[in-house]
C-alpha cells in the first residue's frame, strides 16, 4: 500500500510539474475596474487571478501582469499565484522549480523557503507550497497556524486569509489555521483537488462530482450536479469546468461573474469578482517540460490552474454587506 501511493504521488507531481496544459488565448469577466478581466492578447499555459490584477504564464514561460500593474520578473515560469490582499503581489516557481516574489513586499512574498516546488497557494499574508518530494512548507503570517502545515504528501493545496487546505496523496483532505464557518470541518472521501474562497471551500472528488463547505449566504454551497476535472474560486462564487470543457458558475452574481462565457475551456481561475479561463489552441497539444511526456491529461490538477486563490476580507463591488 506504501509503495502505490509513493508511486501515485511521484505520477501526480511529475505530471504537474511537467505539463502545463494546452495553450490559448485568456477570456476575462465580472469585475474589472481595474482591467483584471481584460487579459491582454496572446497564448498563455497557465493563469492566476487576484482581486485586482491577474497573471498568466506564456508558452515561453515569460509572465505578463494585467489590472493593477506589477513589475513583471525577468526569467521563464512554470507556475504563479497572484494575490490582492492588503497590497497586491505574486509568487512564482521558477523552471528550475525556485520560487520567486514580486509586488507588494507584503509577509506572504517575504521570507520564501528554498529548494524546489511543483506548486503553491497564497493566503493574503502567508503562503503554501508543495515541495518536489510532496511535502509541504509555509511561510508569512502565522497567527493562527495557517502557514505550519502538517506533515506527509499532498497533491494540492488552497489558502485564504488565516487558513490552508491540502489534498494528501492518499487523498483525503486537510485543513489547518482559524476555525471560523466549519472551514476545518472538511468532509470525508478521495479527492484531486481544492480551492477555496473568502467564507467557504470546494473541493473535486475522484469521481468528479462536487463538494462544498463553509458560508452559504449567497449560494456558493450549491454546487451544480455532473463530473468536472478542475475547480476554482471567487470571493463568493465557485467555479468548475465540467469533462466536456464548458463552465459553471454559481454564488454571488452582483457583478456578473457567474455569467460563464459559452464555449470550450482548458483552465479557470478566479479570485474576488472576476475570473479568467484560457480557451485552448487547436491543435496546440500540451507544453512539456523537464523531457517528461504527459498524453491524455493534465497533471495535478487536471484542467483547473489553480484550486488555490488568495481570499481577502475586503469588499468586491457590492459584497461589503456580506463581509465587512
Amino acid at each position: 500500500m506504501q509503495y502505490r501511493v509513493s508511486l501515485v504521488l511521484l505520477v501526480s507531481l511529475a505530471l504537474s510539474f511537467a505539463a502545463q496544459g494546452q495553450p490559448g488565448p485568456a477570456v476575462g469577466w465580472g469585475d474589472n475596474f481595474f482591467g483584471q478581466a481584460s487579459p491582454p492578447p496572446g497564448e498563455f499555459l497557465q493563469i492566476a487571478s487576484g482581486n485586482e490584477h491577474s497573471t498568466g504564464i506564456r508558452p515561453d514561460g515569460t509572465v505578463a501582469t494585467w489590472g493593477r500593474i506589477l513589475d513583471v520578473p525577468t526569467g521563464t515560469f512554470r507556475f504563479v499565484e497572484s494575490c490582492d490582499g492588503i497590497q497586491p503581489f505574486s509568487v512564482g516557481i521558477r523552471t528550475d522549480g525556485s520560487l520567486a516574489s514580486w509586488g507588494a513586499p507584503v509577509q506572504g512574498a517575504l521570507d520564501l523557503p528554498q529548494g524546489a516546488f511543483v506548486s503553491l497557494a497564497l493566503g493574503v499574508n502567508h503562503g503554501v507550497g508543495i515541495r518536489a518530494d510532496g511535502t509541504l512548507a509555509g511561510w508569512g503570517r502565522n497567527t493562527f497556524g495557517q502557514a505550519n502545515p502538517p506533515s506527509g504528501a499532498f497533491l494540492s493545496v488552497a489558502a485564504i486569509d488565516n487558513v490552508s487546505f491540502g489534498v494528501r496523496a492518499d487523498g483525503t483532505l486537510a485543513a489547518w489555521g482559524l476555525d471560523f464557518m466549519g472551514l476545518l470541518g472538511v468532509p470525508q472521501g478521495q479527492f484531486t483537488s481544492v480551492a477555496a474562497g473568502t467564507q467557504f471551500a470546494l473541493a473535486l472528488r475522484t469521481d468528479g462530482t462536487l463538494v462544498a463547505w463553509g458560508s452559504n449566504s449567497l449560494g456558493q454551497l450549491n454546487v451544480p450536479s455532473g463530473t468536472f476535472r478542475a475547480i476554482s474560486a471567487g470571493m463568493a462564487t465557485g467555479y468548475a469546468l465540467r469533462t466536456d470543457g464548458t463552465l459553471a458558475a454559481w454564488g454571488a452574481n452582483n457583478v456578473g461573474q457567474a455569467n460563464v462565457p459559452s464555449g470550450t475551456f482548458g483552465a479557470i481561475s478566479a479570485n474576488g469578482g472576476h475570473a479568467i479561463a484560457i480557451v485552448p489552441t487547436p491543435g496546440a497539444g500540451l507544453v512539456v517540460a523537464l523531457g517528461l511526456v504527459a498524453a491524455g491529461r493534465r497533471g495535478g490538477r487536471n484542467g483547473s490552474t489553480s484550486g488555490n486563490r488568495c481570499r481577502a476580507w475586503r469588499s468586491v463591488s457590492g459584497l461589503r454587506q456580506f463581509f465587512p
